[in-house]
């Protein structure tokens, strides 16, 4: 139980009474093993062959990392078109505006060291992208996108796959928290698995 479930949870102190405004969800993690061989054997093999032939499928992939000031108005414009052509942007609205508050929050996070966003590239154009923050050990995976024009392929797999590898290569996280919310490749790829939910 952490500090704010105890602090949120006494209504005899703040007076409130707390409910979810939605029925409470699956939340799934990856807690990361020591190495990336160790994780990746918990996969079948024919799960791995399947990541390697879709890779291929793209032709000439790239994923970038994004933590600096420097990089953000670059990247936003970048997903910006990526979302325009989006399955989640059709679902669920314009997930990216490239707009003035968008750089200014993303800032925030990069001069305090927090921000660990990705771009995906295919045949040299931006085709995916991740905002991702990372802190005491914790990666969280917020908001992702890519063009439907790759769907058929299983982009969001084939990019989480490389984004797990660039983890493991430099400043592992300890905790890959993939945040509320069911899905076929959080089942496939988390190892953990509590509940969560919004709370009024």
């Amino acid at each position: 139980r952490s500090t704010l479930h105890a602090a949120f949870s006494s209504e005899s102190v703040h007076g409130c009474r707390p409910f979810a405004s939605l029925e409470f969800q699956p939340r799934w993690r990856i807690n990361f093993p020591a190495t990336a061989d160790e994780y990746w054997k918990t996969f079948s093999s024919r799960s791995l062959s399947k990541f390697r032939r879709s890779l291929k499928k793209f032709g000439t992939t790239r994923l970038e990392r994004i933590t600096s000031i420097e990089q953000l108005p670059d990247f936003l414009r970048a997903a910006h078109e990526v979302s325009k052509v989006s399955w989640q942007s059709r679902q669920f609205g314009l997930r990216i505006m490239n707009d003035e508050v968008e750089l200014r929050q993303m800032s925030i996070l990069a001069q305090h060291g927090f921000l660990r966003s990705y771009l995906w590239w295919i045949e040299g154009r931006p085709a995916g992208f991740a905002i991702c923050t990372q802190h005491r050990g914790c990666f969280r995976y917020e908001e992702i996108a890519h063009s439907q024009e790759f769907a058929q392929f299983s982009p969001g797999r084939v990019m989480l796959q490389q984004i797990v590898e660039d983890l493991y290569r430099d400043n592992p996280p300890c905790t890959f928290d993939f945040g509320g919310g069911d899905a076929e490749y959080k089942r496939q790829f988390a190892n953990s698995e509590s509940r969560s939910g919004s709370v009024w």
